[in-house]
């Protein structure tokens, strides 16, 4: 049986939400498909709903659902840990990246925001809030739509 997306409150994943500024769960789930809930589309082809960013990695989000037994937040989608590593599509527990904190680095160019006043902003996992759905081959960096042959 899968788990389909239910309608469950989002604010249990909100460990961070002050300094993120921003939920880390959009407020329309009902709006995403659950698990299992794109199987028949090709991978290319596969809506992707969220994306998710922390210092050089990345995250894609096509399916949502809340699991059963642990009451985590999970997702399906493509993810990569940094540009130039192996990519891949699996689930990832959403629950865990909203906890995520990245460690603080004393490389100039991997720093992220004001560093003039010597306070440097603690690295998290951060949803793209312009984000628009739309096929992965369209919007995900390396997936390409497959040729189809006649």
């Amino acid at each position: 049986m899968y788990e389909n997306n239910p309608l469950c409150e989002t604010t249990s994943v909100q460990t961070q939400h002050e300094e993120r500024g921003h939920d880390f769960l959009p407020a329309n789930l009902a709006d995403i498909p659950g698990k299992f809930d794109q199987e028949e589309l090709a991978q290319a082809e596969t809506v992707i709903h969220l994306h998710y960013s922390a210092l050089l990695a990345d995250w894609w989000v096509a399916e949502v659902w809340q699991d059963r037994d642990t009451q985590k937040w999970m997702a399906y989608g493509y993810w990569r840990p940094a540009p130039n590593a192996a990519a891949l599509w699996d689930s990832f527990c959403l629950t865990d990246l909203e906890r995520l904190v990245i460690p603080r680095t004393a490389d100039p160019a991997l720093q992220v925001g004001d560093v003039s006043t010597g306070a440097t902003p603690r690295l998290m996992v951060r949803r793209d809030l312009e984000w628009t759905p739309a096929p992965a081959h369209e919007v995900v960096p390396g997936v390409e739509l497959e040729e189809r042959h006649a």
